[in-house]
């Protein structure tokens, strides 16, 4: 292993999404193959949504069958018995069987007399254009075994040997008397094999950069820029403490500016510009004390410009400017009020602008601008709703324009433009699953552009730019780990 048709299809974006027929009786072995494939192949499954393209998997079909690769739109792959998942979940990533490779005769003689309809019989035609990605591998899952009862060999309910290994003719062949069905072999998970033509792909989701250990966690984290230099701002807010640290144009964190302790946490904060100046505003949600303080040039920080008091505390706060204005927006988790106020140049509070009550709390969400026109996007966690809602000059609140479910809770998201286009990660802290979505010209949801799975959960993810490349940086506060990884332009 491996080997595919010369024109195979592979999935866009090493991206495959799935559903299952209702009440499908072999969904946990299938998942587990598909475990398996992910890591041998550099692909994802995703529960499916709304993708075009996608797989149907049922129990009950002509044959156990899967079409090569991606076949495009609704493509149905039959898998009867569990142990048949990995062997037909091969044919769907692309591989073809091992034993209709190019060079096959090379390495073992077919057993014609003990097969079907002979050499008619189509599982065991050669393809002479096969392109052949490793050696000759007679114990991969993608080989069908010999001796075998059925796999195509004749009298079908006798065990025939339908091919013989030319080296050792009682070498049993295929996955199933070596190491069983539900394990691939170690050529399978060759890295020169499947996994090397998925990797040739153009992804959005670029290397990582760097990765380390901090000594504690820091769960309040934004990034700002000033004359041209990125900053980290992070906040503990457990210890009260905080940290400025420079964000290198080659995306590694540089040294430390400036650090402090706060006599109280601030969970909530974000960074502004107005009036050609940087500022940071900030909400304890216990006392719901709020303050904006200046950032200043070499990544120090500033007096404080103006502080108050909320009647509620507002565990979703987001700026955005129109108009050439800045806002922001709130909403109180537990009574659903939400509010718009202005944000004024001299990093004064303004005026409330626009309010009202949702039916629902959405406890992820964040805003990002299409032209001269700016959205909010929001997710409610438990229900899993999510909604597109335009922002209107001077502060007020538009309709909604989109909105749907999800089958995951995505607690982290952001947005980022890149191209030209504008796009949004999210990484659901349960599933550990990622996906990159393209937000479309009008404001509305677009497509699924890629989807992975990290080896955990990092709480905290933001986006910065940085010697003109975009990267992002993420940061799990169990165990203080983090990176920062590059977003690619399409």
């Amino acid at each position: 292993m491996s080997v595919t048709p010369t024109n195979v299809s592979l999935w866009t974006y090493r991206t495959i999404p799935f559903t299952f027929e209702s009440g499908y009786p072999y969904q946990q072995e299938v998942l587990a193959a598909m475990a398996q494939w992910e890591n041998a192949a550099g692909v994802t499954f995703l529960p499916w949504s709304d993708e075009p393209n996608y797989l149907y998997i049922q129990k009950e079909s002509a044959d156990n069958e899967s079409g090569i690769g991606m076949q495009g739109g609704k493509q149905i792959v039959g898998i009867s018995q569990s142990d048949l998942a990995l062997h037909e979940l091969g044919h769907v990533i692309g591989l073809a069987h091992e034993h209709s490779r190019s060079d096959r005769d090379d390495h073992i003689d077919m057993q014609w007399q003990n097969i079907d309809g002979g050499q008619g019989n189509v599982q065991f035609t050669k393809d002479l254009y096969s392109n052949n990605l490793t050696d000759y591998d007679p114990l991969s899952v993608m080989h069908y075994p010999a001796p075998a009862t059925g796999w195509g060999g004749y009298p079908d309910n006798q065990q025939v040997w339908t091919m013989r290994w030319k080296q050792d003719n009682s070498l049993k062949l295929g996955a199933g008397d070596n190491q069983g069905y539900t394990a691939l072999s170690a050529n399978d998970k060759n890295p020169g094999g499947i996994l090397s033509l998925y990797q040739q792909q153009r992804v959005p989701m670029g290397p990582q950069i760097a990765s380390g250990k901090w000594k504690n966690p820091y769960a309040v984290q934004f990034s700002f820029i000033i004359d041209g230099q990125t900053y980290a701002f992070e906040h503990n807010p457990s210890a009260k403490s905080w940290y400025i640290q420079i964000l290198s144009p080659d995306g590694t964190p540089g040294a430390t500016t400036q650090h402090g302790t706060w006599y109280d946490p601030y969970e909530v904060q974000f960074p502004f510009t107005v009036g050609g100046r940087t500022f940071y505003y900030g909400q304890n949600l216990e006392k719901k004390n709020w303050f904006i303080q200046e950032l200043l040039a070499g990544g120090l920080v500033g007096p404080t410009t103006a502080t108050g008091s909320w009647h509620n505390a507002y565990a979703v706060q987001v700026p955005f400017t129109i108009g050439g204005r800045v806002f922001f927006f709130g909403q109180n988790l537990e009574t659903y009020y939400w509010f718009i106020q202005e944000l004024l140049p001299d990093g004064k509070m303004g005026s409330e602008t626009d309010h009202g009550t949702w039916q629902n709390p959405y406890h992820r969400q964040f805003t990002y601008t299409m032209g001269d026109r700016v959205f909010l996007c929001g997710q409610n966690k438990i229900k899993k709703r999510w909604f597109i809602q335009e922002l209107l000059p001077g502060g007020k609140m538009g309709k909604e324009i989109s909105a749907g479910y999800w089958q995951d809770a995505y607690e982290v998201q952001f947005p980022y433009n890149l191209g030209g286009v504008q796009y949004f990660y999210g990484q659901s802290m349960t599933s550990k699953t990622w996906f990159i979505r393209q937000l479309n010209a009008d404001g509305t949801m677009g497509a699924l552009v890629q989807a992975g799975r990290w080896d955990k959960g990092y709480q905290v993810q933001y986006p910065f730019v940085s010697g003109y490349q975009q990267y992002f940086l993420g940061h799990n506060t169990d165990d203080y780990s983090w990176f920062t990884r590059q977003l690619v332009a399409l």
